[in-house]
């Protein structure tokens, strides 16, 4: 996973891994839900595609200068 990208944001970053599992309104629970969690940028949905595969698109960073 990179740890830098444009300050714009909108770097695609696909996750692999297990267990994934997509967001639901209706059920929000932050201890099973997939997200990426961008630090101070906070924390954005992942698009769940399997169980194995997710992906993220990274924030814009508001002129901060720390890596995410």
């Amino acid at each position: 996973m990179p740890n830098w990208g444009p300050a714009v944001g909108g770097t695609n970053v696909t996750l692999k891994g297990s267990g994934f599992k997509p967001f639901d309104w209706d059920e929000v629970d932050n201890r099973v839900d997939t997200m990426c969690d961008w630090g101070i940028l906070g924390k954005r949905m992942a698009k769940v595609v399997s169980s194995t595969t997710a992906y993220c698109v990274s924030p814009a960073n508001s002129g901060l200068e720390s890596e995410i």
